[in-house]
């Protein structure tokens, strides 16, 4: 009998212990990630806050929309934007719409033509035409069908050629030298002169021997 009891105790001490040692091989096979490793959990979390990072910072930083300033040509072309050419034996200078001719003889259609190219300038941009001292003749058709409002034309112009000034229209006052000795002024040298009523200043020397037929022709 009591070996029999002493069996009965062997065998639950040994279904004892067999239970525990199955209970300490489930607890070591748990999965702990080794020391000093972060799970795959945190690593993505950590990657986006990075990613946010720096979309953030890309946000802060503003494109440079900054474009140079332009003149505007307009602007630039002021009263103090002065422009000259020599052509031959005149010199043309330009400034604020004033176009001044300076030089020794006759002013004749190519020495306009060379002096306006070599200033970039059509007939329409010039206001006012002064003539220097120097200037003896205006050839014929010298400034036909020009924008000028105003001439002026010095003692030395002895003589204006037929057609000098035929058809401009614009043209508003003429201011001749008064004190030359002789003045030819020829065939509609200011033909078609001037709209309607606006030709209303022409001074004429008394020095004037000659003007020719129809030099004022149709001027109002």
């Amino acid at each position: 009998m009591r070996k029999r009891a002493l069996s009965i105790l062997l065998c639950a001490a040994l279904v004892l212990s067999l239970a525990a040692c199955g209970g300490g091989q489930t607890g070591n096979n748990s999965t702990e990630p080794p020391a000093g490793s972060t799970s795959g959990s945190q690593q993505t979390t950590g990657n986006n806050a990075d990613d946010k990072q720096n979309t953030d910072s890309s946000k802060d930083k503003e494109p440079d929309n900054t474009t140079p300033e332009k003149t505007n040509p307009a602007e630039s072309s002021t009263s103090e934007t002065k422009e000259e050419f020599k052509a031959g034996d005149f010199t043309f200078t330009f400034e604020d719409g004033v176009l001044t001719i300076s030089g020794q003889g006759a002013l004749d259609q190519d020495a306009l033509s060379v002096g306006l190219g070599g200033l970039s300038l059509y007939v329409e941009d010039v206001k006012q035409l002064v003539l220097e001292e120097g200037v003896t003749e205006i050839g014929e058709e010298a400034f036909k069908g020009w924008s000028m409002t105003s001439v002026t034309i010095p003692e030395s112009v002895t003589k204006i050629g037929d057609e000098a000034f035929w058809q401009c229209s614009w043209l508003t006052s003429v201011t001749m030298p008064e004190s030359v000795m002789e003045m030819e002024i020829e065939r509609c040298a200011f033909g078609y002169c001037g709209l309607p009523d606006d030709l209303t200043n022409i001074t004429i020397p008394e020095g004037t021997t000659a003007i020719g037929p129809g030099a004022f022709t149709c001027t109002p």
